[in-house]
């Protein structure tokens, strides 16, 4: 069944997530090939991630346990001070060994919790019910001329992953994208993760069921926030009908189609043969590897809302959208401390500075210019249109943006100028029954002359600048 997003029926709709997580590693958990997503297929292997028969896991990479118990961290997780390996068994063309190696009764942490708002801007904490480490699977590539068969890439075999599984909670559609969104802001702002839904580095599972019934449902394999929200929503759907399974399913999401498919009967944890890895000794968090995961832990996104919000004023949806993409939020503070007015520097950012964004997310200027533009733009009178060409010209590589804006700043200078000083001798001449006024002295009629010059020039000039021109006028007819 499709559908966007509802209530899902009279009874309320319980949310657990599965979140995947690939950590920000160079090489792999269990052996010393490269994580590289550009390399050709089965080109970073060896028989350790190949499973071949013999080859036992080294020890686990010290990397990824210290990003993992950084996520802990940033969490409020507690971290198991030594959790243990173990084996998930499942037989599947993309398991080399037949078995995935991860954690199953100690994880590595336990506990702390993931904050959202609701549409009230109400503060609400998902719970975390276990942070735990484990390998990935090998990719499993259907091409689209010969249907009839699959190919198998080993090189994502054994790339470490950290999965953080969230406890039931009532929410709708829409609350559950808002988790993983917030999750995938903190996996990037702390550095523990890239965190691209869109390369695959962030995966999500979710468990749905409506409470008081025994039906439950796992939609595998989510990719980005939209498949999510729409996912649950189907699901939503599907489930308030009279006729809805009772049992338990694992269930795959079209997104072309926008509705999901039945895929298997729901395992139970004895089908999956959990056992102790034999192999790998015990996992010990020794207090070195707790102080480097926790040396230099950014301020989280929550706490940057909080922040921009009550000393800047940017308004809500503003600061989440800044603070979901870390290094945007980087050149925003960079831009604020060279002297930009908050606000119109946000909104500058999300709106031309994104619009020429390069690979990194941010615009290709130095932020310092950035924020001379912003504070012309903010200016009265600005010349928006001659500043935005200015803008682009830089970014095409015509010059720095600096150098762009004091060219622009000397030309229309001379043109402001002449411009104020011809629309003051055009007022003057209109009114010569003021002019008489100023000369019997009274002194406030300059205030008169300023508001018509700002109406013949559509506002688009400095009241300031006009002022001086007119006293400096007024001035020489007193003279003659």
């Amino acid at each position: 069944m499709s559908g966007e997003p509802t209530a899902g029926g009279a009874l309320p709709l319980r949310v657990g997530l599965e979140i995947h997580a690939r950590l920000a590693t160079r090489s792999k958990l269990f052996c010393p090939c490269a994580v590289d997503d550009a390399a050709a297929p089965n080109t970073r292997i060896c028989p350790i991630c190949f499973g071949l028969p013999g080859a036992l896991p080294a020890p686990p990479n010290r990397a990824a346990i210290r990003l993992a118990v950084r996520l802990a961290l940033a969490l409020g997780a507690g971290v198991r001070r030594e959790s243990a390996w173990a084996r998930k068994a499942y037989f599947y063309p993309d398991l080399p060994r037949g078995y995935q190696i991860t954690q199953h009764e100690s994880p590595l942490a336990q506990g702390g919790a993931i904050r959202i708002e609701d549409d009230r801007g109400e503060r609400i904490a998902v719970p975390v019910e276990r942070i735990h480490v484990e390998e990935d699977a090998a990719r499993t590539v259907h091409p689209a001329d010969t249907p009839a068969e699959s190919l198998v890439d080993f090189n994502r075999a054994g790339v470490p992953l950290v999965e953080i599984v969230t406890a039931p909670v009532e929410a709708d559609a829409e609350q559950a994208r808002r988790i993983v969104e917030r999750l995938r802001t903190i996996l990037a702002a702390t550095g523990v993760s890239e965190a691209a839904m869109e390369r695959g580095a962030l995966r999500c599972d979710v468990n749905v069921s409506l409470s008081g019934r025994a039906a439950r449902v796992e939609v595998k394999n989510l990719n980005s926030l939209r498949a999510v929200r729409r996912a649950i929503a189907c699901e939503a759907q599907r489930l308030a009908r009279p006729d809805a399974p009772a049992g338990r399913e694992t269930r795959g999401w079209d997104e072309r189609a926008g509705r999901t498919y039945a895929l298997r009967t729901k395992e139970g944890l004895a089908e999956y043969r959990y056992f102790p890895e034999p192999d790998l000794p015990p996992l010990v968090i020794d207090e070195a590897l707790l102080a480097e995961a926790g040396r230099g832990l950014p301020e989280l996104p929550d706490e940057r809302i909080r922040r921009w919000r009550r000393g800047h004023g940017l308004d809500v949806d503003t600061a989440r959208t800044l603070a979901a993409e870390p290094a945007a939020a980087r050149y925003f503070e960079r831009m604020v401390e060279a002297g930009a007015p908050a606000a119109p520097a946000a909104s500058w950012l999300l709106n031309d500075g994104r619009r020429a964004a390069g690979p990194d997310g941010i615009p290709p200027v130095p932020a310092r210019d950035a924020a001379a533009l912003v504070e012309r733009l903010a200016a009265p009178g600005a010349p928006r249109a001659a500043l935005r060409a200015a803008f682009d010209a830089a970014v095409r590589g015509e010059g720095s943006l600096r150098e762009l804006l004091g060219r622009l700043a000397t030309q229309d200078g001379t043109e402001a100028a002449a411009g104020i000083d011809a629309a003051c001798r055009a007022e003057l001449a209109a009114h010569p029954a003021q002019v008489a006024s100023w000369r019997a002295g009274r002194r406030g009629v300059v205030e008169f002359f300023v508001g018509c010059v700002m109406r013949r020039l559509a506002g688009r000039a400095d009241p300031r600048a006009v002022r001086r021109r007119l006293l400096a006028l007024l001035g020489e007819d007193a003279r003659r």
